[in-house]
Order: structure tokens, then sequence, then C-alpha cells
């Protein structure tokens, strides 16, 4: 499923070592940064700065530390300049740096005070919407849709939790609007989105379904990745779509495995567990046919699009974490496993699709996952291959491998 192209790159800023010449930010206009709601986290060798309100996420050193730690502690720009000079051969020089990395920060919209988004538009017709409740346990969402389409690929990918009692009227609401420049989706008449194509609301009204069902209090982040689980241990498969994670995830479900989420997974806001909430696996058209070819049996719908694994973990249950895998199937080619730093692997999940709780949705929580698993890409050309490493996920000596 592929997500909508609202999830920014992340700015690597690495000191802002970048020339901006007459673009750097003013020292007039340095006290008028906001930095109330920009936390610092960090990952690997590196560290994250990212503003709650406009989700913007920098990744920095050391020094881009210093001076946001500066500027909330309220420090003016000369009092940052010696702090920094230390490491720079002369003052000016730090001058230089200190200016760029927050003018490189502004443009980034670190210091926004909201959401940078597109206005919706008037609806272009409105007719019948289709309905549905959805429920976990006590928990339940009603979808209305103005879109057939929306709503006919939510209720086949979530048929697991459509409610049969319809009398009673959930307080959360997700609604699927049409309008002429698209769909737009709303949770509890706020936006969403900008208008998007039915591809990218599916996306996004399944994305917060999880939240809603797993308990917004709950969820820190909703990851782009599948999941399966052994041994009370989940493996996490993450990364952009039409990369075979969810062939995989299928093809592990049908080997010891026990499938726990397709496409999309509500993280713990400790960051060291997942919920199980599986649903249909989406198809598609191009997943590897070396895997498709071996022998499954997991049940397909009579379009063939989705598939319902006969071993799926009980829905709402939480798994402790302990691998983060980036699986890319190439044809005819060998089975290489390369470890990936945490760094890298935040820049990655934030830019294919990967969404951080709103309203309050701290990054830390992905950090922590990122900081405390190991994380690795697999390319592989075959299904056996990736089986054979499967079985070696949560072994010591996987956990300790330097590749």
């Amino acid at each position: 499923m592929d997500p909508p192209k609202k999830h920014m790159q992340i700015v690597s800023d690495h000191s802002a070592q970048t020339d901006l010449g007459d673009e750097s930010l003013a020292a007039s206009e340095f006290v008028s940064l906001n930095s109330r709601d920009v936390e610092i986290a960090e990952i690997g060798q590196r560290i994250v700065l990212r503003n709650r309100n406009s989700g913007a996420v920098v990744l920095s050193n050391s020094l881009g530390a210093q001076i946001m730690h500066g500027i909330k502690n309220g420090c003016d720009l000369r009092h940052l300049e010696r702090d920094l000079s230390i490491d720079f051969d002369e003052l000016r020089d730090a001058r230089t740096f200190i200016r760029e990395t927050l003018g490189n920060w502004k443009r980034a919209g670190l210091f926004d005070d909201a959401v940078r988004s597109s206005p919706t538009s008037k609806l272009k017709y409105a007719q019948s919407r289709y309905r549905a409740i959805f429920k976990l346990g006590t928990r339940r969402y009603q979808l209305s849709s103005e879109s057939e389409r929306v709503f006919r690929d939510v209720s086949s990918l979530m048929a697991n939790y459509l409610a049969r009692d319809t009398e009673q009227n959930p307080e959360d609401k997700l609604t699927v609007s049409l309008s002429v420049d698209g769909h737009t989706v709303q949770h509890n008449n706020q936006s969403v989105w900008r208008p998007c194509s039915p591809d990218e609301a599916r996306f996004l009204v399944i994305q917060k379904a999880l939240s809603l069902l797993a308990g917004p209090e709950n969820v820190s982040a909703v990851l782009h990745a599948a999941a399966v689980v052994r041994n009370d241990q989940a493996l996490i498969l993450a990364g952009p779509s039409g990369k075979g994670k969810t062939t995989l995830a299928l093809l592990l479900a049908e080997n010891g495995w026990t499938f726990a989420g397709d496409d999309m997974i509500a993280l713990h806001n400790d960051g060291t567990k997942i919920f199980s909430l599986p649903f249909a696996a989406r198809l598609k058209d191009n997943h590897p046919e070396s895997i498709s070819s071996m022998k499954v049996s997991f049940r397909k719908d009579l379009s063939g699009t989705y598939a319902w694994p006969n071993s799926a973990a009980t829905a709402g249950e939480l798994f402790r974490v302990s691998a983060v895998v980036f699986p890319t199937f190439s044809a005819n080619a060998n089975f290489v496993e390369e470890r990936v730093e945490p760094e890298v692997a935040l820049q990655r999940l934030l830019t294919s699709g990967t969404e951080i709780a709103a309203p309050n949705g701290s990054v830390k929580s992905l950090t922590t996952l990122l900081n405390s698993n190991p994380t690795r890409n697999w390319t592989y050309g075959n299904g056996t291959e990736a089986l054979m490493a499967a079985q070696t996920v949560f072994s010591k000596n996987w956990f300790g491998a330097k590749s």
C-alpha cells in the first residue's frame, strides 16, 4: 500500500556545512525562534530534533544539540558563539556556523507553529455515504465514505473488525469526502491531510484506524511495516512499498512464524513493543514469483488481492520487538545482510510512510526502538534464502553480527 507523499525528507544538517550565503538567519530573527515544541533525542551517533506541531525532523550532531539546548535555555547569539568557539579556529566561524544552522532549521519547518498543509476544497458533489463500524474490544470507530472504492478496500482489509451491532454511535468518526481535488480524510471533522488519491486515502484511513483500535493514548507511531512473531518476539519488516515485505511476511507466517500485521504496525508508547492488529494482506501484482510459487496455504478473496494467513496473532496483544529488517527482493540476487545504523533506519522509516502519532507524539519512541534493537538490510533473490536467514534472527550469533 503506497503511503501519501506527505512524509517529508529529513533534513540532515550535518552541522550545516552548506554555504547558504544571504539566506542565513539574521541575528535579529534569532530571538523570534519558537523552540518550545522542539524535542531532542539521541539516535545512534547523531541527534534528532523534531517539532511536535509541524512534524519537521532534523538530524544533527553534538554541535547542533548545543545550539538547540542554548536556544531552549534562553541564551543570546553571542553567548552561543562563545560556547561553540572552542570547536572553531575563529569566533566569526562559530557565528557563521550558528546562523547557517539556524537558517537551515527554520526553512525545514523546525520552528513552525503548525503543520504545513494545503486547504481543503469544497465538495464536488454529495451522495449517500457508505457506512460501517469497526471495533476491537470496547474500542469502536465509524467509517463514512462517499467513495465506494475506499470503503470497499478498507472493509475488505479490516473485515475481521467489522461490528455486527451498528446501533451504537461511536465517538470517533473517520470520514472520506469527495472534492474537486480528490479524496479528503477527516477524523472527527478535522482533516488528516490535503485532498489525495483513493490509494492515499485508504492508507490514511487504515493508519488512523489502527491507532483508534489500539487506543490513541497507547500508540506513539504507526510504522509502514509488516510484522511476524515467534517465541513471543516480534520481527518488524519495514520499508517502502514494492520491496516484498508483505510477501515475505506471508511466507514466514506459513513457515513457523505468526502473522501480526501487514503494511502498518502500531508501536507502543514505550518504543519496545508493537500491537498485534492483523488484517488482510494486500498482495501486489509485482510480488516475486520465486516466493509466491512456494507452497503456502493462506486464503485469498475472490479478487485475489487480499489474503488471510492461517496463523495470525490475537488482535490487541502486545509483543516485544527484537529486530528490525528492511527487506529488498532482487531477482537472482545472492542473499546479503548488512547492518543499518539507527540514524539511517530512522530516516528510512520517516521517509517511507511511518507516521508519529498526533497530537503530542514524540520521536523518542522511535529512537528507543532503533537504539535498542539490531537493524539490518536483507537483499534476497528467493524465498528459501530469506527463510534460512529468518531462522537465525533471534540467535545470539545474529544479534552480535558485525556485518
